[in-house]
């Protein structure tokens, strides 16, 4: 299903609700890919339009990544070819693939932040590392008993 596909059933929708025209159409990110969309197949219908944090055509790089998205959620035990009536959601799939929506539109600087080799002060919502331990100041790791810290990695 494509943006043009849910236009066109938004489109005989308000044929069907007897409204002919909208005063505005409007939206951010796929909102406004829809916004953008209405503006082009049904321009006599649309009065106004405004396009937010959208371009008007999908970058390789964008397709890209949507693939991962898609093949994360497919890949979930519980996708069942999108059945999921009487079932388990494909909750653990849309997770990941929310994670890599998320690498699309954060900045390197926040990357550096938050991913970065600097030592992170440590609050109520950082988890203990794998073994229970967290970087000392100087971005270093307590080792096992017996041995000396080392390099946070």
């Amino acid at each position: 299903m494509t943006l043009r596909d849910s236009t066109a059933a938004e489109a005989r929708l308000a044929d069907q609700l007897g409204i002919h025209s909208w005063f505005a159409v409007l939206g951010g990110s796929m909102g406004g890919a829809r916004a953008l969309e209405w503006a082009v197949s049904y321009p006599d219908r649309v009065q106004r339009c405004a396009v937010i944090a959208v371009g008007a055509a999908s970058t390789a790089e964008q397709i890209a990544f949507a693939q991962a998205q898609t093949l994360a959620i497919r890949q979930d035990s519980n996708f069942r070819d999108g059945d999921y009536y009487g079932g388990p959601l494909p909750e653990e799939g849309l997770a990941l693939a929310r994670r890599i929506a998320h690498i699309t539109y954060r900045s390197a600087e926040e990357f550096d932040g938050r991913f970065g080799r600097a030592v992170q002060a440590p609050n109520r919502r950082s988890r203990p590392l794998s073994w229970g331990a967290r970087p000392l100041p100087g971005g270093k790791l307590p080792g096992p008993p017996g041995q000396e810290a080392g390099p946070a990695l």
